[in-house]
């Protein structure tokens, strides 16, 4: 107040808890001096750093998996196309023997039953081909829809990790505004709960 020869801190600021923890160390003392951001203390919390842990394993986990999908997507697509491949030789080669049996059979060189059979056979490889290209496009549509999820699960992991970072990260107590350190209300050793009040500050 005017005249009274006691000045009043015009703000007042607490800092509270982030998070459950023990407190590893004071940066500063009652009565220092400090400006906004100055690093005043830091809490330890293993649930938090464990949390770190969890999601560094499960991003590589993440990456793995797609790897894996990459690798076997590229080596079932080779084997498919090789498949395919084998299935249209045995096609051109059943188209060839039917022209051929047609003409025998136009001649009177060829039976019925020879040319029946060259045609069953011709519809069977074209047959042959078209399920090895419907099957083959499934597949590739089945490996498309995993590596989305795959990248979608990295992603994820990603956020998740960045997060757990974050909170671990808070446990270093910083300064919210430019002041001077009233209270430390903890000391070195305790244990806190998360929004415990730690530090009183003044402007």
């Amino acid at each position: 107040e005017r005249g009274s020869g006691t000045l009043v801190p015009r703000l007042q600021r607490s800092v509270l808890a982030p998070g459950e923890g023990v407190l590893a160390e004071w940066r500063v003392a009652e009565g220092d001096e400090v400006n906004e951001g100055d690093p005043l203390g830091v809490l330890r919390s293993p649930d938090l750093q464990d949390a770190v842990s969890e999601q560094e394993g499960a991003l590589e986990n993440a990456r793995r998996t797609l790897e894996t999908l990459v690798l076997d997507g590229d080596i079932n697509a080779r084997e498919a196309e090789d498949a395919l491949l084998a299935l249209q030789g045995t096609l051109a080669e059943a188209e060839r023997t039917l022209d051929t049996t047609e003409r025998l059979f136009n001649i009177g060189a060829a039976s019925p039953a020879e040319l029946e059979d060259a045609q069953t056979a011709e519809a069977a490889a074209r047959q042959a081909v078209e399920n090895a290209q419907t099957n083959a496009e499934s597949a590739a549509q089945s490996r498309a829809l995993a590596r989305r999820g795959a990248q979608a699960a990295i992603a994820r992991a990603e956020r998740d990790l960045a997060a757990a970072r974050e909170r671990a990260a808070a446990l270093e107590l910083r300064a919210p505004i430019t002041g001077r350190v009233l209270t430390l209300e903890v000391a070195v050793g305790d244990s806190v709960e998360d929004g415990a009040l730690l530090v009183t500050l003044a402007s």
